[in-house]
């Protein structure tokens, strides 16, 4: 039988009036009406009112009650949360129980527009238990559901004296008043935990690849359940391969399964491959060991190579020039020249050839490693070359515009694309769990992840605009990032192949601005709304456009191709965006289109199936703006390692669209 607590207006009484049919082992919260109508709702409310044992709640933020509208009862007000500043119910429950989180309603009624709600449950030592997103948009569009008031039914459980924090943070629309009700849950006798824990991954932050003897490589080791943190040190660590290196240390992360190990590699060339030993003694939280045979190391081998300065190799390469050199994390790179050796090379100018200017040299997704800068032209009969190695202080960001082909679920190979590329920014398309997908990111990397639309971020998100959102890069440094996917049909490169539009480049600009130029017109329109480029803050932008880009289709490349449906057409949504200054990155870095056709479309369908007749294009893109950011490297992200169209392979890779990584060096703060 249920106990339901009931708040009732009493006008001669200045508190709330609680009143308990039973004592129960299940409480249900209902609206209350205070004297003051729209008063807080008190931190403390509700508290205890179970039989022992007890559940003490914690209303934390601005919870407000609300009285009876429309004839409908009295709620509670749930008012201007955000991702920034979710509202919560932290319920916690006496040692030796647990608390049954049994479900809640949620209502739109109390005003406000059409809004997405996402409501997060989290224990304090578990992290993240069951999450959703509550549209009431597409509730008050179902008759059965008058009014829009659903009931969610999470029935989460908790561990022995975990505390369950209920968090709501809306995610779109402009309301910022919504009504929570029937909050109801329980305390449950907590069974003896013998399940022995395992490991589940042991992932470092260089991808595998190789790196300085100066440097040092966190492991994040992911454990199956909630770990006590006293019993993991670095005595339990050792380096499987050789020779020695010392543990530096062991760090619990927001996530109590998942803890970050730093290790420093020996200063001689070697390997490094963290593993647990097998005299370990880590525990869960019930006592179970951690059963260490066979032994547990992490899959990928890291080659230590000794730091014997900053040495810049040069190769000749028919009439250009190969360049090489290690970099380091956190740093860029210049090129400087000079014809004579009659001034020191510090003060050497930045290598300038024509249009090409070879400074902030960033190496591509990884934090360091080998950085090899190939076609280098020299037509001087005398040519020194000196490399100028700088600090970035955190400048570098990492922007990937990826359409997943509704490969939502497949959260394994999502993280294993997003740490590969060291994405610190992804505009995604097609995806349908957002939320799912920040959930596994957080889970996996014990850090928050933020979310807009489908931006995700592993910077916090503090404003948006329509479809764009405004990131917190640093305290004195913020981005705008937009992301697009628009109309893939009719598709203009298909109907020449086929014969449905003349050869002719009016024929094919007129057809496509049919299709996507009002999509073009309202990003453009995005764009100038947010105030983004009034203020000076850098915007970037990426997006599946389902359209060519306009220096892709050039006579020169029209000449070249075997194709015979091929022609020079300056395609309109790719003309808009450099019409307000918006630079593609990919054709920045690579302006040879001819060259480096870095075709996106299409690495399969699914990957590596692909047709006959099937026209590659580049249609996934990433573009930037602003003062001072420049866009030193971008590459793709696919399946085939073996076709020259993708630079970066994954195993596995699950979309028909390769992805596109830029890297950019953000300006300092007082550019």
């Amino acid at each position: 039988m249920k106990t339901r607590i009931q708040f009732l207006p009493i006008a001669s009484l200045a508190a709330l009036a609680i009143a308990t049919v039973s004592a129960d082992a299940t409480t249900t919260l209902t609206g209350v009406v205070p004297t003051a109508t729209n008063s807080s709702v008190p931190a403390d409310h509700g508290s205890n009112e179970l039989a022992t044992p007890t559940i003490a709640l914690n209303w934390v933020g601005n919870w407000d009650q609300y009285s009876k509208w429309d004839g409908r009862g009295d709620v509670y007000q749930i008012e201007n949360s955000s991702i920034a500043s979710p509202i919560k119910i932290v319920l916690t429950p006496d040692s030796g129980y647990a608390v049954n989180l049994v479900s809640f309603d949620l209502d739109e009624w109390v005003g406000g527009g059409d809004m997405t709600l996402r409501w997060t449950i989290s224990g304090d030592r578990s992290g993240t238990l069951a999450s959703g997103a509550w549209d009431n948009f597409s509730i008050a569009n179902d008759p059965a559901d008058a009014g829009g008031r659903s009931m969610i039914r999470p029935n989460v459980t908790g561990s022995d004296g975990e505390a369950l924090i209920l968090s709501f943070a809306q995610t779109s629309g402009d309301g910022t008043y919504l009504a929570m009700d029937n909050l109801t849950f329980n305390q449950v006798l907590t069974s003896p935990d013998t399940t022995l824990p395992t490991v589940l991954d042991i992932v470092d932050d260089k991808s595998g690849r190789p790196i300085l003897d100066t440097e040092t490589v966190v492991y994040s080791v992911k454990f199956s359940e909630v770990m006590n943190a006293t019993t993991v040190d670095v005595g339990d660590f050792e380096n499987a391969g050789s020779p020695a290196a010392t543990i530096e240390s062991v760090t619990p992360t927001g996530n109590p399964s998942v803890f970050d190990v730093t290790v420093s590699p020996e200063s001689v060339s070697g390997t490094l491959q963290l593993q647990i030993k097998s005299s370990a003694d880590i525990q869960d939280l019930s006592g179970n060991a951690l059963v260490t045979t066979p032994l547990i190391a992490d899959s990928e081998v890291i080659i230590v190579r000794l730091n014997i300065g900053l040495t810049l190799k040069i190769r000749p390469n028919d009439s250009v020039f190969d360049f090489s050199w290690f970099s380091r994390p956190d740093k860029y790179y210049d090129l400087l020249s000079r014809t004579n050796l009659a001034t020191p090379s510090s003060t050497w100018s930045v290598y300038n050839y024509g249009e090409n200017l070879y400074e902030n040299i960033v190496p591509s997704g990884i934090t360091g490693g080998w950085t090899v800068l190939s076609g280098v032209p020299c037509d001087d009969h005398q040519r020194f070359f000196a490399l100028r190695e700088n600090d970035l202080d955190g400048r570098i960001l990492r922007v990937l515009s990826w359409n997943i082909w509704s490969a939502d679920a497949n959260y394994a190979k999502i993280k294993e694309v997003i740490q590969t590329t060291g994405a610190d920014i992804i505009g995604f398309q097609e995806l349908g769990r957002v939320s799912s997908v920040v959930n596994s990111l957080e889970t996996a990397t014990g850090k928050d992840w933020h979310s807009h639309g489908m931006i995700i971020s592993r910077f916090p998100i503090i404003r948006t605009s329509g479809g764009g959102a405004q990131v917190q890069i640093k305290p004195e440094q913020t981005v705008w990032v937009f992301n697009v996917h628009f109309a893939p049909y009719p598709y203009q490169p298909y109907d020449l192949r086929d014969r449905k539009l003349a050869q002719n480049e009016a024929v094919v600009v007129s057809a496509a601005e049919k299709v996507r130029g009002g999509q073009a017109d309202s990003l453009v329109t995005a764009i100038t709304k947010s105030g983004a480029m009034a203020a000076g803050i850098p915007i970037f932008v990426t997006g599946d456009f389902n359209e060519p880009s306009h220096l892709d289709w050039t006579q020169e490349a029209a000449d070249a191709t075997e194709r015979t449906y091929d022609l020079k057409v300056e395609y309109p949504a790719s003309k808009k965006m450099s019409s307000i200054g918006l630079v593609d990155a990919f054709r920045k870095v690579w302006p040879n289109e001819v060259v480096r056709p870095g075709y996106t479309w299409t690495s399969g369908a699914p990957p590596p199936k692909i047709g006959a007749s099937e026209v590659h294009d580049r249609i996934d893109f990433v573009y930037y703006w602003g003062t001072g950011v420049q866009a030193s490297d971008a590459v793709t992200v696919g399946f085939d390692k073996t076709n020259t169209n993708t630079d970066i392979a994954i195993t596995g890779y699950p979309s028909d669209h390769r992805a596109v990584l830029a890297t950019f060096v953000l300006p300092k703060a007082s550019q």
